[in-house]
C-alpha cells in the first residue's frame, strides 16, 4: 500500500497519546468492525481516490479554510505529512501494523492519516480500536512511543460545556480514520510557539517582575478556545451541517463504485 502525500492532516487533531501497555505481554486488539466485501484492484483503486477527494474535502474546506488548525497548510506545504487509504477486506492488522511502524521510522513524517471509507464502527468503538492499535505498534517496535494519535469519525459526540468538549467536531472526518503525530515535533512545536524569553537589565528585574503581563495560555489552550469560538460563530448547526455533507457524499460515492463493480462481476 503506496503513501498518499496531498492534503495535510490537521495537526492539532492529534495530541492524545495512547494507553502505553504496563505488562510484557502485547495488547490484544481485535477490529471492531466486519470485513469489506473482495473487490476488484480497480474498484479498489477508485475507491481510494474517491477517499482522499473527501478527505481533500475536510482538510482544504474546513480545516484550512477556517483555520481550525493554524499549522495545517504550512505543514502540508512543507511534505510533513502523509495519508494512506486502507480497503479492510480483511482484519488481519498486519498492514495497518505495517503503516505505523513506516510512519514512526520516517522522522520527515510529522503527522499521518490512515483512512479506513465503508467500515462499519461506532465512535467509541473506533477510539477504542484506534488506541489499542496504537498500543500494540509501539509495543511491538519497544522502547518509548514516538506517536501520538487521535481518533477522527463522522459521527464523533461533543458538547459546548467548555472548547475541550468541542474538540470531538473539529476531528468528524468523513470516514473513520486514525492519525498520528509525531511526539517530538509537537512538543518541539508547542515549546517554540510558547517561548517568551524577555532580556531585562540586572537593574529594572524588581519594576520588570511588578509590571510583566501575566504568562499567556500554553498554545494549544488557546488554539482550543480560539475554534471553539470560531464554530460558534460560524453557528454550530451549519457546521455539523457541512461536515455531514462530506460524510453522506463519500459514501454514496463508495457505494455508487462497489454497484459498477458488482455489475461488472456480473456481467463478466
Amino acid at each position: 500500500m503506496s503513501p498518499q502525500p496531498p492534503g495535510n492532516p490537521p495537526l492539532l487533531s492529534a495530541i492524545s497519546v495512547h494507553s502505553a501497555p504496563e505488562a510484557k505481554a502485547l495488547p490484544r486488539c481485535t477490529p471492531p468492525f466486519a470485513a469489506l466485501p473482495r473487490i476488484s484492484d480497480s474498484t479498489r483503486a477508485a475507491i481510494a481516490k474517491a477517499a482522499l477527494a473527501a478527505n481533500d474535502r475536510y482538510l482544504y474546506d474546513f480545516i484550512e479554510e477556517y483555520s481550525f488548525c493554524p499549522f495545517a497548510r504550512a505543514g502540508r506545504e512543507a511534505g510533513q505529512t502523509v495519508r494512506y487509504v486502507h480497503y479492510a477486506d480483511s482484519l488481519d492488522l498486519e498492514p495497518m501494523l505495517n503503516i505505523m511502524e513506516e510512519v514512526a521510522r520516517d522522522e520527515r513524517i510529522v503527522v499521518a492519516q490512515l483512512i479506513l471509507p465503508l467500515v462499519e464502527v461506532t465512535p467509541e468503538q473506533w477510539q477504542e480500536f484506534c488506541d489499542t492499535l496504537t498500543a500494540l505498534g509501539h509495543a511491538r517496535r519497544g522502547g518509548a512511543p514516538v506517536l501520538a494519535f487521535a481518533a477522527l469519525h463522522p459521527q464523533l459526540s461533543y458538547t459546548t460545556s467548555n472548547p475541550w468538549a468541542m474538540i470531538p467536531l473539529f476531528r468528524r472526518a468523513p470516514d473513520p480514520t486514525l492519525q498520528w503525530a509525531r511526539l517530538q515535533s509537537l512538543e518541539e512545536l508547542y515549546a517554540g510557539r510558547d517561548t517568551q524569553t524577555r532580556v531585562v537589565d540586572p537593574a529594572d528585574v524588581l519594576e520588570y517582575v511588578r509590571s510583566a503581563p501575566k504568562p499567556r495560555p500554553p498554545l494549544y489552550y488557546r488554539v482550543t478556545e480560539t475554534n471553539a469560538k470560531m464554530a460558534q460563530l460560524l453557528g454550530l448547526a451549519q457546521v455539523e451541517a457541512k461536515l455531514a455533507a462530506m460524510a453522506v457524499d463519500a459514501r454514496a460515492t463508495y457505494h455508487r463504485l462497489l454497484m459498477a463493480d458488482n455489475s461488472e462481476t456480473d456481467h463478466g
